[in-house]
C-alpha cells in the first residue's frame, strides 16, 4: 500500500465516525467576534481575510494538515514494520483530529494576536484563519454531540478569542483596567466552559478548568513577551502552548473513547500517530511563519527560527528512537538542510533575485528526490509516494512565501 493509498485509507475512517464531516467549514448561526476581523465561518473565510494574505494563511493551513495526512502514512509504516500495526482504531482517530485541531489553535491564536499587537496587516487574515479553525473543532463536538452542543462550544470558543483579542488591545495601549477586564473574563471563561466542556465528555471540572487555566496562563504570557520585546520567551511560551495541546487533546479523547465507546486511544499506533503528526504540522506551521517573517525582516524572526530548529531536533530524536543514531543525525542533517533552502528562497524573493529563487527551486527538487528515498527506504514505503508528499510540502510552503511576498510588495 502505498502513502497515497494510506492516508486515503486513514481519512476514510475518519469520516466514518463523522469527525471530519464538513470540516472544510460552512456558515453558522453565531454571531462571530472573529468576523469583526474579516471571517465569516466558512472555508474560504482566510482567503477574505486580507487579499494575498488571505492566499498565504490558506497554504500554511492546508501544509498543517497536509502534514498530518503524511504523518499517518509514515506511522502506519512504522507501526507494520515494528509490529504495533492496528486498523479500524476510532479512538486513535479521534485522538490525532483532536490534537491536529487544538494544536493549530494554539499557533494561530498565537500568531493572530502577535500580530495584533503591532496591527500587522496580515493580521484580518490570521484572524481568518483561527475563526476557520474554531468552526472545525465545533464541528468535531457536534458529530459526537449533537448540533446545540456544537453551537455552544463555538460561541464560548469565539467569546475566549475575543477575550484575548481584547487582551492583546489592552496590553498594545499599556491600558492595565483593559487587561484587567480581559483577564477576570478570562476567568470567567474557565469556569463556565470547563464546566460545559467537562459535562459533555465526562471528565472532573476542576481539572478540565486547570488545563484550560494553562491554556489561557500560555498565551498571555507570549503576548507579555512580545509586548515586551522578549521574542525568544514568547515564542517559548507558543511552543509549550502547542504541547500542551497535546496533552488536552490526549485526555479529552480518552475520555470521550470510553464514553463512547470507540476503543483505546492510549496505544502505542496512536501514540506514534500522535506525536509524528504534532511534530510534523508544527514543522509546517513554524516554517511558513519564519518564511514570511524574513521576508520583512521582522523582529521575531530569529525567535521562531530558533523555534523551527528546536522542532527540527525533536523530530530527529523521534527517528532516532526507532532508527538509531545514525538514522536521527542524517534526518536531522537533511531536515536543516531543506529548512536552508527555503531561507535561500525567502531571501531570493525578497530581492526580486529570480536566479537566486530558480537556484533554490532547484535545490529543493533535489531534496525532495533524496530526502525522499532515504525517508522511503527508512520506513518501508515507495519512494515515489514519499518523494510526492514532500513535493506538496514544497509546493505549499513556496505558496505561501510567494502569496506573502505579493501582499507586502
Amino acid at each position: 500500500m502505498n502513502l497515497k493509498q494510506k492516508t486515503l485509507r486513514l481519512g476514510a475512517g475518519l469520516l466514518t465516525v463523522g469527525l471530519l464531516a464538513g470540516a472544510c467549514g460552512g456558515d453558522t448561526k453565531e454571531d462571530t467576534t472573529a468576523a469583526a476581523a474579516g471571517s465569516d465561518g466558512s472555508s474560504e473565510s482566510a482567503e477574505k481575510g486580507g487579499g494575498d494574505y488571505g492566499k498565504a494563511y490558506k497554504e500554511i493551513r492546508t501544509a498543517y494538515h497536509h502534514m498530518y495526512d503524511t504523518s499517518d502514512a509514515l506511522a502506519g509504516a512504522i507501526a507494520t514494520q515494528n509490529g504495533f500495526a492496528e486498523e479500524g482504531n476510532k479512538a486513535a482517530d479521534t485522538r490525532v483530529v483532536l490534537t491536529r485541531l487544538l494544536g493549530e489553535h494554539a499557533l494561530l491564536a498565537a500568531n493572530a494576536t502577535v500580530q495584533g499587537l503591532s496591527a500587522a496587516p496580515d493580521f484580518a487574515a490570521a484572524a481568518a484563519a483561527l475563526d476557520e479553525n474554531s468552526v472545525e473543532l465545533a464541528k468535531v463536538i457536534g458529530s459526537v454531540y449533537g448540533e446545540e452542543a456544537e453551537n455552544e462550544f463555538l460561541k464560548q470558543w469565539r467569546d475566549h478569542i475575543r477575550m484575548f483579542v481584547d487582551y492583546t488591545t489592552a496590553t498594545a495601549k499599556d491600558d492595565s483596567a483593559g487587561k484587567e477586564k480581559a483577564v477576570a473574563e478570562l476567568g470567567g471563561y474557565v469556569k463556565n466552559f470547563g464546566s460545559f466542556l467537562a459535562g459533555a465528555v465526562g471528565l472532573p471540572e476542576d481539572a478540565v478548568q486547570n488545563s484550560l487555566k494553562e491554556h489561557v496562563g500560555q498565551l498571555a504570557g507570549a503576548i507579555d513577551a512580545a509586548k515586551a520585546g522578549d521574542f525568544a520567551g514568547a515564542y517559548g511560551k507558543v511552543r509549550e502552548a502547542y504541547h500542551h495541546m497535546g496533552i488536552t487533546a490526549a485526555v479529552l479523547s480518552e475520555a470521550i473513547a470510553k464514553q463512547q465507546g470507540l476503543g483505546d486511544s492510549t496505544t502505542k499506533s496512536a501514540e506514534t500517530r500522535s506525536l509524528l503528526g504534532a511534530q510534523l504540522g508544527e514543522h509546517a506551521a513554524l516554517a511558513s511563519l519564519a518564511t514570511a517573517k524574513g521576508l520583512t525582516a521582522a523582529p521575531d524572526f530569529e525567535a521562531v527560527a530558533n523555534g523551527l530548529d528546536a522542532n527540527s531536533v525533536e523530530l530527529s530524536k523521534t527517528i532516532g528512537s526507532v532508527y538509531g543514531d545514525a538514522a536521527a543525525n542524517e534526518f536531522l542533517k537533511q531536515w536543516r538542510d531543506h529548512i536552508r533552502m527555503f531561507v535561500d528562497y525567502t531571501t531570493a524573493t525578497a530581492k526580486n533575485d529570480s536566479a537566486g529563487q530558480e537556484k533554490a527551486v532547484a535545490e529543493l527538487g533535489g531534496y525532495v528526490k533524496n530526502f525522499g528515498s532515504f525517508l522511503a527506504g527508512a520506513v518501508g514505503l515507495p519512494d515515489s509516494a514519499v518523494q510526492d508528499a514532500l513535493n506538496m510540502h514544497v509546493g505549499q510552503l513556496k505558496g505561501a512565501v510567494d502569496a506573502f511576498a505579493a501582499a507586502s510588495a
